[in-house]
C-alpha cells in the first residue's frame, strides 16, 4: 500500500513497507511461558548524520550503523520518517523501512526546489526502535523545465503502431497505420546511436493491435486491424533471427483490446469487440479461454498490479463504460471492483509507487474529459486525482523514473502538443513541456536512460514520422568526505568490494606516498597501506585476482627505477612484484583480454630523458615481465583504450618535440604496433572513453592551449571525425562512461587555472550538454564510476590548498524504494560473484521488472518494464589523462516474467578481459545498485 506524506503543503507519496514504531515503540512478540525473556532493549542509535539533496526528485540519508545487544548490525533496519521543517516528532507517519543494515537511503519521488525533513530510528529484530529525534533538512534544487528536441525520425509515418523495449534496450517500433491499411513494416531505435533501422515485416499488417514482450525475449503481436477486418492472427519477433514466424491464432478477432503479461510469462488478452478473455502460452504458442469479464468492451486500459493481478478501467460498449473489473490469474476469474467516477474510453492508465493506478482523460459521454481518478487497491475505491489542464483522448501515460507519470498529447479531432506531469504526492498536474508537432494516437516509450520518446501519430488529419525526445534527469553534484591527503596524478583503481585506492601522487608541496580507500556505502576516506617511496604518475590496474598492480612513476620529475609494486586489499599493504625492464611515468597500463597488463609509452630517464618505443607485458599468474612490441614513436602521456575486438588504441600527446597527431594500434595476436588514421588535431592531457557503440570519444586535451575539440575514432576503418566540441578548453580533466552509455568528463583547466564546470556528451546526438559545477575546481585527477550509479570526481587545486571531492548524481529521483535490487548472481550473495562466462547465469532480486508494461494495454501505451542487463568494466587502469570506457555490453535477460528471477548468459572466456566487472539491472528507467562480478 501507500501513504502521502504532506511536505510544505505538498503531499508525497511513499511506499509503506511496514508499519511506524515511533517514541520508542516496541513491536514484539509475547514471551513463551518458560522460554527465554524477550528482547525488550531497543538498539543504540545516534540517528541522521547526514541528508544531501542528490537531484531535484530525492535527497540521500546517511547515517552510522547501530548496535543493539541482540540483533547484529547487518541485520538492523531502519525507519525513514519524512516530514517538513517543522515535523512534530509525536506525529510520525509511517515510515518506509530499509534493508537491513543500510547505512544509506535515497528518498525519491520528491519536488524540486522545496526543503524536506527527515527522521530515521534504527529497529531491531525483535521490532524494539530507538528513540532519537534527530531531525535533518534538506532542499531540492529547482527543476529543470521541460525540453522537448527532435531526435532522427521513423522512415515512414504511421499511427497506431507499439513501441516495445526489448531486453537488449533497444525500442521495437511495429505496426501501425499507413495509406488507411495496416503496416507491417517494423523499425528498431538504437538508444546508443540515435538511429533507426529496419528490421524483419510483419506477416500482415496491422494497427490497433497489442506487442507483448515475452519472458524469453521474444515479442508477441497479437489481433488488431488490417484496415478493412480486425484480426486472429498473432505472430512472434525474434530480437536473434530479426524476424517474424506465426503462432497460435486468437479464439476471436480482436482490434482495441488490451493484454498483460502475466507474473508467470502467460499474456492475457481481453476486450476488442469480443466477449471473453485468453490466455496465450508462450512455450506451446497457443491460445486458451479464460474467465471472461463482466462486461465486453473496447478502448479501455489494463493494468498489471504489483500482486499479479489486472486492473481493467473504463472503455467502450456501445458508449463510455464506468465498470471496472479485476482478474485474479491464480483463479482465472474476474471480479467487480468500485466504479470510476467518470465513464471513459480511449483514456490512459499508469501505475503508481505504491500500487496505485492512475487513469486521466479520455472519451465520455459530452465530450474529453480533463478529469483524473486514482484506484486504491488497499480500499478498492476510485478518489479524485485533480485535472488536467487540457481535457484530451488517444494520449498516452507514462511512468517516469521519479514516480510521476506523464501524460502525453492526445486530442480528437485536432491533436494537442502539450505534456502534463503528475505528482501523485500533491495529487496535482503539472505542465510538461510542449511538442515541436502535435500528435495523437502516438506511442510514448520510456527509455532505459530515463529519457521518453514522442513516437510518430497524427495530427488529426496526416500521419507523422517524426520523434521527440525528453529528457527530464536533473544531473547535481555535491561534495564528498574530503580525503585526507589533497593530491594530484595519483595511481587510482576500484577494488572488488566496491572501495576505491588512491594512491601517492602530487600535493602543493611534493609527491608523496600516502594511500586511501574511500568506502562508497560509508561515505568516508581511511589511510591504508602507503607506497615504498613518494610518487606520483604511476598506474594502477586492477588485476584479475584481486590484487592491484602500481607501475612506475616520478619523484621530484625524476623517474623511480624499474619498480612495480602490487597492492593487497585484505591486509591493505603493498608488495614488491618483478622489475620491469623500462623505468617509466607518464605511461599507460591496459588490462588485455588474456589478462596480461600492457605497460607502454612514457618518461624513462637514465642519464637523459627519453621515450621509449618498447612496451612490455606483465603476466600476474608467472609474475613475469615480456616484451610488448615497439611503438612507431615515443609518447608520454597518451591514452590508451582496449577496444571491442581486443587490440589497443593509443593516441595523441607528445615526447619532448611537440604535441602529436598521429595514433596507433597494438594487436596482442601479432604482439606488434602498427599506425591508424591520425588525429584531425594534435592534442595531448586529453581523455578517451570507449562508447557502448565501440567507437573511442577523446575529448579536449593541449596543443599550446587548452582545447574544446573533440573527435570519434572507429575502430573499424581506422579513421577519425569530429563530433560535437566542448562548451569549455579543458585538459587534464577526468573522464567516466556512466551506466546509461553518456560520458562525463569534470574539471580539468584552461589559460586561467583549475575549473569546477562538468559537461555530459550524449552519443545518440553528438553533442555536449552542461553538466552541474563541482563544490570545488578541480585538476589532473579521475572520474570513477562506483556501484551505486555516482561518479567520485578527485584532484586537486592549484598549491594543494583544498582536498576536494565530488560525486555526480545523474538526477533521475528514483527512491530506493522502487530501486531494482539484484540479491544474487549464479546462485552466490557474495560478492564479487564469479560468473559462468558463455554458460547461462541466473540472477534474483526483487522488482528486476518495472512496472511500466500494462500502463495502459493498448497499442498507445508502450512495454517499457524489460529488466535491461548492463556489464561495464573491467575494473581499474584509470589514468589521471585518460577516461574509463566500455565495455558496456548489454546482456539480454530471459525468464523474467515474476521480476524476482532471471537468466542471462555473459561472453565467453577470451571475448572480455578476465577481471571484475560491474553488473547493473535497469528496469523502466530505474538502475539497481550494480554488483560486482568477476569474469574468469
Amino acid at each position: 500500500m501507500g501513504f502521502a506524506v504532506r511536505l510544505l503543503g505538498v503531499a508525497v507519496l511513499v511506499l509503506i513497507a511496514g508499519t511506524g514504531c515511533p517514541r520508542g515503540r516496541k513491536i514484539s512478540p509475547p514471551p513463551v511461558p518458560g522460554g527465554p525473556a524477550a528482547d525488550t532493549v531497543p538498539p543504540t542509535f545516534t540517528g541522521l548524520s547526514s541528508a544531501t539533496a542528490v537531484s531535484p526528485y530525492a535527497v540521500e540519508l546517511r547515517w552510522t550503523a547501530a548496535t543493539d545487544n541482540a540483533t547484529p548490525s547487518a541485520q538492523v533496519v531502519y525507519a525513514v520518517y519524512p516530514g517538513n521543517p517543522g515535523l512534530v516528532l509525536a506525529a510520525l507517519p509511517a515510515p518506509l523501512l530499509t534493508a537491513p543494515g543500510a547505512v544509506r537511503f535515497l528518498a525519491g519521488g520528491l519536488r524540486g526546489g522545496t526543503t524536506f525533513s527527515f527522521l530515521v530510528r534504527a529497529r531491531d529484530a525483535a521490532g524494539n526502535t530507538d528513540g532519537n529525534s534527530v531531525v535533518l533538512t534538506a532542499t531540492t534544487p529547482s527543476e529543470p523545465p521541460p525540453n522537448w528536441t527532435a531526435v532522427a525520425g521513423l522512415s515512414g509515418a504511421r499511427r497506431l503502431a507499439t513501441a516495445t523495449l526489448l531486453a537488449d534496450g533497444r525500442l521495437l517500433v511495429t505496426g501501425g497505420v499507413s495509406a488507411l491499411a495496416g503496416d507491417a513494416s517494423t523499425e528498431i531505435y538504437d538508444p546508443a546511436t540515435g538511429t533507426w533501422t529496419g528490421t524483419g515485416a510483419l506477416i500482415t499488417g496491422r494497427y490497433d493491435h497489442t506487442a507483448t514482450l515475452l519472458a524469453d525475449g521474444r515479442l508477441l503481436a497479437a489481433g488488431g486491424y488490417t484496415g478493412s477486418a480486425a484480426l486472429t492472427t498473432c505472430e512472434v519477433y525474434s530480437p536473434a533471427a530479426g524476424s517474424w514466424t506465426a503462432t497460435g491464432a486468437l479464439g476471436s478477432a480482436r482490434t482495441a483490446h488490451v493484454a498483460a503479461r502475466l507474473l508467470d510469462g502467460r499474456v492475457l488478452v481481453a476486450g476488442g469487440g469480443a466477449t471473453g478473455a485468453e490466455l496465450y502460452d508462450p512455450a506451446a504458442g497457443t491460445w486458451t479461454a479464460t474467465g471472461a469479464p463482466g462486461t465486453a468492451r473496447s478502448a479501455s486500459t489494463a493494468t498489471r498490479l504489483p500482486d499479479g493481478r489486472v486492473l481493467l478501467a473504463g472503455g467502450s460498449a456501445g458508449s463510455p463504460l464506468a465498470s471496472a473489473e479485476l482478474y485474479d490469474p491464480a483463479a482465472g476469474t474476474w471480479t467487480a471492483t468500485a466504479s470510476l467516477a467518470s465513464a471513459r474510453s480511449s483514456h490512459a492508465a499508469a501505475l503508481l509507487p505504491g500500487g496505485r493506478v492512475l487513469v486521466a482523460g479520455g472519451s465520455g459521454a459530452s465530450g474529453l474529459l480533463a478529469s483524473a481518478e486514482v484506484w486504491d487497491p488497499a480500499t478498492g475505491t476510485w478518489g479524485p486525482a485533480g485535472s488536467l489542464a487540457t481535457a484530451r483522448s488517444r494520449h498516452t501515460a507514462t511512468g517516469l523514473p521519479n514516480g510521476r507519470v506523464l501524460v502525453l498529447a492526445g486530442g480528437v479531432p485536432t491533436a494537442d502538443p502539450t505534456a502534463e506531469i503528475y505528482d501523485p504526492g500533491a495529487g496535482a498536474w503539472t505542465y510538461g513541456g510542449a511538442l515541436a508537432t502535435a500528435r495523437l494516437e502516438h506511442a510514448a516509450a520510456l527509455l532505459p536512460d530515463g529519457s521518453l520518446l514522442a513516437i510518430g501519430g497524427s495530427t488529426g488529419s496526416s500521419s507523422l514520422a517524426s520523434v521527440e525526445r525528453l529528457d527530464l534527469r536533473g544531473p547535481t553534484a555535491r561534495a564528498a568526505a574530503p580525503p585526507g591527503t589533497a593530491r594530484s596524478l595519483a595511481a587510482v583503481s576500484p577494488l572488488p568490494d566496491g572501495r576505491v585506492l588512491v594512491a601517492g601522487g602530487q600535493t602543493g608541496s611534493g609527491d608523496v606516498a600516502s594511500a586511501e580507500l574511500y568506502d562508497p556505502a560509508a561515505g568516508t576516506w581511511t589511510s591504508t597501506g602507503a607506497l615504498p617511496s613518494a610518487r606520483s604518475e604511476a598506474t594502477g590496474t586492477l588485476l584479475p585476482d584481486g590484487r592491484v598492480l602500481a607501475v612506475g612513476g616520478a619523484s621530484g620529475g625524476t623517474t623511480l627505477g624499474g619498480t612495480a609494486l602490487l597492492y593487497l586489499p585484505g591486509p591493505g599493504s603493498w608488495t614488491a612484484a618483478a622489475s620491469p625492464t623500462i623505468a617509466r611515468h607518464r605511461h599507460t597500463a591496459t588490462l588485455l583480454r588474456s589478462g596480461r597488463t600492457l605497460v607502454a609509452g612514457g618518461i624513462s630517464v637514465g642519464g637523459t630523458t627519453a621515450y621509449p618505443v618498447a612496451a612490455e607485458l606483465y603476466d600476474a599468474t608467472l609474475a613475469t615481465w615480456t616484451s610488448g612490441g615497439s611503438l612507431q614513436q615515443g609518447r608520454a602521456g597518451a591514452t590508451a583504450t582496449l577496444l571491442s575486438d581486443g587490440r589497443v588504441l593509443m593516441a595523441g600527446d607528445d615526447a619532448g618535440a611537440g604535441t602529436f597527431i598521429s595514433a596507433e594500434i597494438y594487436d596482442p595476436s601479432t604482439n606488434a604496433w602498427t599506425a591508424t588514421g591520425a588525429l584531425s588535431t594534435p592534442r595531448r592531457r586529453h581523455s578517451a572513453t570507449r562508447l557502448a557503440t565501440g567507437l573511442v570519444l577523446v575529448a579536449g586535451g593541449d596543443n599550446g592551449g587548452a582545447l574544446s575539440s573533440c573527435e570519434l575514432y572507429v575502430p573499424a576503418t581506422g579513421i577519425w571525425s569530429t563530433t560535437g566540441a566542448l562548451a569549455t578548453a579543458r585538459e587534464g580533466h577526468g573522464a567516466a562512461l556512466l551506466p546509461d552509455g553518456r560520458v562525463f568528463v569534470a574539471g580539468g583547466r584552461d589559460a586561467f587555472g583549475p575549473l569546477s564546470g562538468t559537461e555530459i556528451y550524449d552519443p545518440a546526438t553528438g553533442t555536449w550538454a552542461a553538466g552541474p559545477s563541482l563544490p570545488a575546481a578541480t585538476s589532473d585527477g579521475t572520474a570513477v564510476p562506483l556501484a551505486d550509479g555516482d561518479v567520485l570526481v578527485t584532484g586537486m587545486v592549484t598549491g594543494g590548498t583544498v582536498s576536494p571531492a565530488s560525486l555526480l548524481d545523474e538526477g533521475r529521483g528514483f527512491s530506493d524504494a522502487w530501486r531494482p535490487r539484484i540479491a544474487s548472481v549464479g546462485g552466490s550473495t557474495s560478492y564479487p560473484a564469479t560468473l559462468a562466462a558463455g554458460a547461462t547465469n541466473a540472477l534474483g532480486g526483487v522488482r528486476l521488472v518495472g512496472a511500466t508494461e500494462g500502463g495502459a494495454g493498448t497499442a498507445r501505451a508502450s512495454a517499457c518494464d524489460a529488466p535491461i542487463l548492463a556489464l561495464a568494466g573491467p575494473l581499474g587502469g584509470i589514468s589521471s589523462s585518460g577516461g574509463t570506457g566500455g565495455p558496456l555490453l548489454a546482456l539480454p535477460a530471459r525468464a523474467f516474467a515474476s521480476g524476482t528471477s532471471l537468466d542471462f548468459t555473459p561472453p565467453s572466456s577470451g571475448s572480455l578481459p578476465p577481471g571484475f566487472y560491474l553488473l547493473r539491472a535497469t528496469s523502466s528507467g530505474v538502475p539497481s545498485e550494480a554488483r560486482v562480478v568477476r569474469m574468469p
